[in-house]
């Protein structure tokens, strides 16, 4: 095992650590000219186990607080230049992004971030949220992943991350409204539904609530992401969404349907933790759960 504590042996592994996070994704070129990238898209390298060895390489070779943080953020001050001046093109886009993902995943808080080459606000202005509107879909993708990591690490979510989220999981095309309903329910499991509704800075409505009927009437066709009702009743009536098959490079656990069913067991399952959650709802999502498995349409997903 090597030992980072002599200069010599450092120097030549953080300069390698160096070179791999600027290394761009790698991509080729398809039958009609378009750039296709290699791996998964969303992680560094393409892949989420490689991404993870370089994270644990970084963190060995730059141990000292907030080492690991101002190196990443120092090779992203150099990447996200062409993305906040818009000259970039989707594969450096999603590099950044991929690279913002690797921070957001392995820092314990923003306080590590502070006074740093670019801050937490910066990272949210200039890529997080612009990403995710980018024209680019993949892009979309990565960046609304981001989002829902940055929310993670807030003290308590902001209302610019829970808007965007809500948007793409309402208007967004199959493959980021999957990305986004990861992330709302990610968000809600670690904040607490209450919280994430709270930073809508608005008084939401909630069918769970105040009625728990099985009639759910949230029209998630002519929404544009701001709908007055409360995230887990917005999240339910995903259920109906009409765009809920799989997209075409999705795995059979990456649908509407299967996220929303694990995240409503997940919340029933730790219900005791939310107490704002009314336990008159708990028939309803159970109800919901139990047709869920046993329909025909989706036989095919991992039960």
């Amino acid at each position: 095992m090597l030992d980072f504590s002599d200069v010599a042996i450092r120097k030549v592994a953080s300069s390698f650590v160096q070179e791999l996070l600027h290394r761009p994704l790698e991509h080729e070129v398809d039958e009609n000219g378009n750039d296709v990238i290699i791996g998964d898209g969303i992680n560094v390298g393409g892949d989420k186990d490689w991404a993870d060895a370089l994270s644990q390489l970084a963190r060995r070779v730059h141990a000292a607080y907030g080492e690991f943080e101002e190196v990443v953020l120092g090779v992203l001050q150099v990447l996200a230049q062409p993305c906040r001046e818009r000259t970039a093109d989707f594969i450096q886009w999603m590099h950044c992004l991929a690279v913002t993902g690797l921070l957001l995943e392995n820092t314990k808080s923003f306080h590590w971030m502070q006074g740093k080459s670019i801050g937490p606000d910066e990272l949210l202005q200039s890529l997080l949220l612009p990403g995710a509107k980018h024209v680019h879909l993949d892009v979309q993708g990565v960046a609304t992943r981001c989002l829902g990591l940055f929310g993670l690490l807030q003290r308590k979510p902001s209302d610019e991350v829970v808007k965007q989220l809500r948007l793409s999981f309402v208007k967004g095309p199959s493959p980021i409204s999957v990305m986004a309903c990861k992330a709302l329910f990610d968000l809600a499991l670690w904040h607490g539904p209450h919280e994430v509704d709270k930073a809508m800075g608005q008084n939401l409505s909630s069918q769970l609530r105040d009625h728990a009927t099985i009639s759910f009437p949230v029209e998630m066709s002519d929404a544009n992401g701001d709908l007055n009702v409360e995230l887990l009743d917005l999240l339910f009536a995903g259920f109906d969404k009409g765009d809920c098959g799989r997209s075409a490079d999705s795995d059979e656990n990456d649908s509407i349907q299967a996220v929303l069913g694990e995240g409503f067991a997940k919340i029933l399952l730790l219900s005791e933790s939310y107490p704002n959650i009314p336990a008159s709802s708990h028939p309803l999502l159970l109800a919901k759960l139990i047709s869920l498995y046993f329909s025909d349409e989706t036989k095919e997903m991992q039960r």
